[in-house]
């Protein structure tokens, strides 16, 4: 009899700690919004232990899933969880509103009309089961009667006591041998359902590793694609780097002939030592002027044209520009105004440019009032730049001390650049 009650306790608490190992699963699932591994788990708790509880958690995870699957568009599954949910209970409005408008909606499709019709009656039926599976009061005193007598003590009869006695070892030894295999039953079933809970955690796991594979594959394919891409670039680079070698080439031979021609002007002017000295006076600034002028004008053209140039390129093209033309102003001041009126009234508007450094260069006060007088007639927004760019540089010479100006000049150039400073339209 010891025995037998130990037994029965070791199933009890058996059955206890699974019944809590599988609730604690259901929850954690439910966390997660596994709402088919929670149900899957509840029910089975609800199986060993069929508490109220458990069953209002099972229906409080159907009607989330359902809700959950609805708003996400998944109306199937959703009418799934509801129905599932109806064969728990009938009476939740919620539950029944959202089946009816899921069982509307899935009404549409016509693969779906079968399925509904199929649950609307595996429901019903199951209603009807659960009302027609309601213990009468008869039933209920036979229980009752039953578990009395089975806790009553046996009556003893007055014969054939060790018949009796023998009949009773035979009953209980059966009871604890059902208890024991029912145990050891459980107990494999129970091993059997943590290996395939086991087995199916690594599937999963081995399934998201393939999955994390492949879009590693794709990754390095995409890599790749772009490798390729920037080969190609690279290769478009280079040609351009070539193209822009040839043109720096044909450029320093340009710079080349410039100077050899400025070399053969100073021969010239050295072969011109027999004339006699009262004509050479009066003749040789004047050749010199003229040959000057027409390199400035021919060295003009080559750079008014900057698609070939770099920004680099016509910086230092500018300066030497500028150069030129202040030696040419220190030969003939006047002579020089007008070829810079000239070169300020030309329609390129590259020409206009080229000569704004030239007029900051030189630094007097008539080409100052030709640089404000360009700065505020001149429409160009390219000519503009380029004046304020060198009223920069002029702004930080005066703020060094560098460069001696009149002051209403300098107070000009201050005026100029703050007010383009307020209106914003420029970097400074």
């Amino acid at each position: 009899m010891k025995y037998l009650l130990f037994c029965l306790f070791s199933i009890f608490i058996f059955a206890q700690d699974n019944v809590e190992m599988l609730y604690n699963a259901a929850v954690e699932k439910y966390i997660k919004n596994d709402y088919d591994k929670a149900v899957e788990y509840m029910e089975k708790v609800y199986s060993l232990s069929p508490q109220q509880k458990y069953k209002n958690f099972i229906i409080k995870i159907l009607y989330e899933g359902a809700n959950y699957n609805y708003m996400r568009q998944n109306y199937t599954k959703a009418y799934e969880y509801t129905s599932k949910a109806l064969k728990y209970t009938t009476e939740n409005e919620n539950i029944n509103q959202l089946h009816k408008i899921l069982a509307d909606i899935l009404q549409k499709t016509p693969s779906a009309k079968k399925q509904i019709s199929q649950t609307e009656k595996e429901i019903k039926q199951e209603i009807k089961e659960q009302k027609t599976f309601q213990p009468t009061k008869k039933t209920k005193t036979q229980l009752e009667q039953t578990t009395k007598l089975s806790y009553e003590e046996p009556v003893k009869p007055k014969v054939q006591p060790v018949i009796i006695e023998d009949r009773r070892y035979k009953i209980m030894f059966f009871i604890v041998l059902s208890l024991f295999s029912f145990t050891t039953v459980s107990f494999i079933i129970y091993q059997i359902k943590v290996q395939i809970k086991i087995r199916t955690e690594l599937q999963n796991k081995l399934t998201a590793l393939q999955k994390e594979n492949e879009t590693l594959k794709t990754q390095l394919l995409e890599a790749k694609k772009e490798i390729e891409t920037f080969k190609e670039k690279d290769k478009m680079y280079q040609q351009q780097i070539k193209h822009y070698e040839t043109e720096l080439k044909e450029k320093d031979k340009i710079i080349s002939s410039l100077q050899n021609e400025l070399a053969n002007i100073s021969k010239l002017s050295l072969t011109q030592t027999k004339i006699p000295t009262t004509t050479k006076q009066s003749i040789e600034p004047q050749l010199s002027f003229d040959n000057q002028q027409k390199q400035i004008l021919s060295f003009l053209s080559t750079i008014s044209n900057p698609e070939i140039y770099s920004e680099y390129e016509l910086e230092l093209y500018r300066e030497k520009f500028a150069s030129m033309l202040k030696t040419l102003f220190e030969m003939n001041p006047q002579k020089t105004y007008s070829i810079l009126q000239q070169m300020l009234q030309n329609e390129n508007a590259y020409n206009r440019i080229n000569v704004v450094s030239a007029l900051a260069e030189i630094g007097t006060e008539e080409t100052f009032l030709m640089l404000f007088n360009l700065y505020e007639k001149d429409k160009d927004v390219r000519v503009k730049r380029e004046i304020i760019k060198q009223l920069m540089k002029l702004k930080q010479k005066i703020l060094q001390n560098k460069v001696s100006l009149p002051e209403s000049i300098k107070q000009k150039i201050l005026s100029l650049l703050e007010e383009e400073k307020r209106k914003g339209e420029w970097l400074f």
